[in-house]
């Protein structure tokens, strides 16, 4: 993903901020997420974006998608599905939930000890508010989670016992 698009997102955009790092990653397009913001479908309440508005956008934009629900699966069985997905160069948007909140991040990439993703709710730069800090031990993304970390967040997620350990991949 480019990292001139690490944008920090508006309340509640954190889907079309999803979509837009896979329409940059697999069709090398910049779009504006905020205008994806303003196209998104299936929003409720204060932006709040169900799963399905993910996969039209993305649909919408050429792309393909299947959606998988791993809650049944071992953590390690996660860790290796979503290892062996981005091995194949097919980006992952995930339902998490952190400091209380469902976020939807993309994964990018991993190392041995953790995974690398889009966040758009990565601390924001201070050179330039628009765009968000990047971890240190990340080669791919902006936000770097231990597997222990992220396995958490994402076991955590979903809407009460819906989407629980939710994941798109993406393709062309």
């Amino acid at each position: 993903m480019d990292k001139n698009l690490f944008y920090r997102q508006m309340v509640n955009n954190c889907c079309p901020y999803s979509v837009m790092a896979v329409i940059n990653i697999l069709r090398n397009e910049e779009k504006e997420p905020e205008t994806l913001a303003k196209q998104m479908k299936w929003r409720i309440y204060k932006n709040l974006t169900f799963p399905q508005g993910a996969v039209n956008q993305l649909h919408e934009n050429g792309l393909k998608t299947k959606e998988y629900v791993l809650k049944a699966k071992s953590d390690q069985d996660k860790i290796n599905w979503i290892k062996e997905t981005v091995s194949q160069q097919k980006p992952i948007i995930c339902l998490i939930k952190i400091h209380h909140v469902l976020h939807y991040v993309t994964i990018l990439g991993y190392d041995k000890n953790g995974f690398m993703l889009y966040d758009s709710m990565q601390e924001k730069n201070p050179e330039n508010q628009r765009k968000t800090i990047i971890d240190n031990k990340c080669k791919e993304g902006n936000r770097y989670y231990t597997y222990d970390e992220f396995l958490q967040l994402w076991n955590s997620g979903g809407y009460k016992q819906f989407f629980k350990n939710w994941a798109i991949v993406c393709s062309l």
